[in-house]
């Protein structure tokens, strides 16, 4: 190859890698609560994590998102064919030509908090989120957290969003989406329709594993007080006797998926000219197939604007309106046995019903330069509690076996109301799908609270305020290992940027397994409470060598609310950040060194949590010096934490290869103040199995 091919190959490579960035998304998520949104700029990557923090629960709650601008325009396309229509979409997680159809505005895109994201120290190490170290703050938003988009189309109507965010435990299963749509051309815009789309996925596409339904068919008579598309974790009907909704664990038998997670209107604006709610809207609502939703990387234009434009049922053209399955699950029936009973519950044919997804169409709109179009949608979720949902997936019987035990349904619970009797031994198929939908219950009030919130706020544009109480700031956390103790310090920012702190929560977690009847909805429990601003730390020696602990604190002001409860957690599952008691130097350092466990299985640290090798009875200060048998040098340890332990967590030589098995030495060489070596050492020995 020349010199010029190879310079070519060069420069294309080069090409390549701009062309790449350029498309390049920036990504904000909106942090804080039990509903976790993610964004990127041109709003192409959505994502919904629910409810975090529960342990067991499989939260991915969000499998495609999508927003349609149609209109009526006269347009030639680059390949000379003229078009009546013109739409900007991006659905589906797919997008078209998006250096054309929906660009994002520079710089506009930004997230936004009510206070200052805290700072999170575990043993040393900075774990604050990064990208929080430059957001922007602002005490008057009306949420505790905001993404905010700004975009504009090859149609001339801008998308702008803001996306609302709460941390209260009150409002912590909803966020609220602010679409605002200007026509921000020289011409008026004629027969607009504007497209919203979701699929509230609570489980995969595949076969025949996602249902859904509508609520909303009859609002504008007031039989149904929410509008909503709902979806939720079915049973794969292709494992014959086997039912798997929920889909409950192998190991423990607990249900992992028995969310609903719903998409949901809000309000949306009667025209450009009349802010007032729309009861007659959406002009479409319901759930739609892959195949009966088009989208431009399959369709033509004029395909996806007759979608939008013409009624669900072509043979009844007036029903503009899907009602959902069979029009059996009205919101006024959720507390009536009927529907609940088998007869009368949706059941699915894998073949036909896959990739159910929310729609939501408005219009025809005439949009004059300078108008807009407001839509506020919400993501809503519901679900049984956690504990409800270990104890359940125990006692059923699922007919298939795997290394989960089997018990009772406990007696403490009482759903005879709905069939179930009390102090069943066994949860039959029937029984179990009756107690997931009481899901639904809780869906449907966490949709009326929040349409209620919005319609009891003055809220617009990322302006004004929310009727509910908001969140004490979250304090800046230090979590130190000690010997025999963990400390937890906790800063005053709470009492400094609000006005009402009464005290503080500190919260422990250790890795539990979901036998255990406490906690119920969170591995983490209240472990002190500390009243008054006073004090700022506490020392929680309730501990035990070798296992891993986990805290957060929050704030609470004079009615009990607490400030967000994921901010300054310590994240389970991350090594770096679990905290270990440890123990004091030894004194006689050098006739109690020891390495435990000895021998060292590198399997028990995975099954074991804190199963680590560690050496103890250390000097303050030392250096731990390993060496296989044959005197070649494997790795050094510096221990200068001032305790008496240390563990080598990964087990690897200077050039990070893995060791293998067999029998190594070590030398604990001590250190003095100035890490230099006084000349007393300790030699032993320890071995490893692979």
């Amino acid at each position: 190859m020349n010199k010029f091919m190879r310079y070519v190959i060069f420069l294309l490579l080069v090409l390549g890698i701009l062309g790449t960035l350029s498309h390049a998304q920036v990504s904000r998520t909106l942090t804080g609560g039990r509903m976790v949104y993610t964004s990127n700029e041109a709003i192409t990557d959505d994502d919904i994590q629910w409810p975090v923090g529960v342990r067991n629960f499989s939260t991915d709650m969000l499998a495609s998102f999508g927003i349609d601008i149609a209109v009526k325009m006269p347009w030639t396309d680059k390949g000379g064919v003229n078009h009546e229509v013109k739409v900007a979409e991006v659905a589906n997680n797919r997008f078209s030509d998006i250096a054309e159809v929906i660009v994002p505005v520079k710089d506009a895109f930004k997230r936004v908090f009510k206070y200052k994201h805290p700072a999170r120290w575990i043993d040393g190490k900075n774990w604050q989120d990064v990208s929080s170290v430059t957001d922007p703050v602002d005490p008057n938003l009306p949420s505790d957290a905001m993404l905010y988009h700004k975009c504009t189309t090859w149609v001339g109507i801008d998308i702008e969003r803001w996306t609302y965010s709460f941390m209260t435990d009150a409002n912590q299963d909803y966020i609220f989406l602010e679409w605002v749509f200007t026509n921000t051309s020289a011409e008026t815009k004629n027969e607009v329709y504007f497209g919203l789309r979701a699929e509230p996925g609570t489980g995969t596409h595949y076969p025949g594993t996602l249902w859904g339904n509508y609520i909303g068919a009859a609002y504008q008579s007031g039989k149904d007080p929410v509008r909503l598309y709902y979806n939720y974790d079915a049973d794969r009907t292709g494992d014959g006797v086997r039912d798997d909704r929920g889909e409950p664990g192998g190991l423990y038998g607990n249900f992992t998926r028995p969310q609903f997670m719903s998409y949901v209107l809000i309000h949306a604006d009667k025209g450009p000219a009349d802010e007032s709610n729309d009861i007659n809207a959406p002009f479409k609502g319901g759930w739609s197939q892959r195949q009966l939703s088009p989208d431009l990387n399959s369709n033509t234009v004029e395909e996806v604007y007759a979608f939008f434009g013409s009624p669900w049922d072509p043979i009844n053209p007036d029903r503009i309106l899907w009602p959902g399955s069979n029009d059996m699950i009205r919101a006024n029936h959720t507390n009536e046995v009927l529907w609940r009973t088998p007869e009368n519950r949706a059941f699915i044919d894998s073949g036909t019903e896959q990739e159910k997804c929310a729609l939501f169409s408005f219009g025809p709109f005439t949009m004059a330069p300078g108008e807009d179009m407001r839509i506020v949608m919400a993501f809503v979720g519901g679900t049984v509690d956690s504990r409800l949902a270990i104890d359940a997936g125990f006692a059923y019987n699922c007919n298939y076996e795997g290394l989960r035990p089997r018990r009772p349904f406990p007696a403490k619970y009482n759903f005879s109301s709905i069939g179930i009797p009390q102090g069943t031994q066994s949860l039959t198929l029937e029984q179990k799908d009756i107690l997931l939908d009481t899901g639904i219950d809780s869906l449907l009030k966490n949709a009326v609270q929040a349409q209620t919130l919005w319609q009891t706020s003055v809220v617009k544009k990322g302006t004004g305020k929310f009727n509910t109480e908001v969140a004490p700031p979250s304090p800046s956390l230090t979590v130190t290992s000690q010997p025999g103790a963990i400390l937890v310090e906790w800063g005053t920012e709470a009492e400094t940027q609000y006005d009402d702190v009464k005290g503080y929560k500190i919260y422990r977690n250790y890795i539990r397994p979901p036998a255990l009847e406490v906690p119920t909805d969170t591995v983490f429990t209240l472990i002190k409470d500390i009243p008054g601003t006073g004090v700022h730390s506490y020392k929680d020696e309730d501990v035990i060598r070798g296992r891993a602990y986990y805290y957060y604190v929050t704030a609470y002001n004079s009615k009990g609310i607490e400030s967000s409860r994921f901010l300054n957690r310590g994240e389970t599952g991350v090594i770096e950040q679990k905290v270990s008691p440890t123990r004091a130097p030894s004194a006689d350092w050098k006739e109690k060194v020891v390495v435990v466990p000895n021998p060292y299985h590198s399997r028990g640290s995975f099954k074991l949590e804190g199963a680590k090798l560690a050496f103890l009875n250390l000097p303050a200060k030392c250096n731990i010096h390993i060496y296989t048998m044959t005197g070649d040098k494997v790795q050094t340890l510096v221990h200068t934490s001032g305790t008496g332990d240390q563990t080598w967590d990964r087990q690897d030589t200077f050039s990070t290869m893995e060791i293998v098995s067999g029998i190594y030495l070590y030398v604990v060489e001590e250190l003095d103040d100035n890490l230099n070596a006084t000349g007393e050492q300790a030699i032993g020995k320890f071995i490893v199995v692979k």
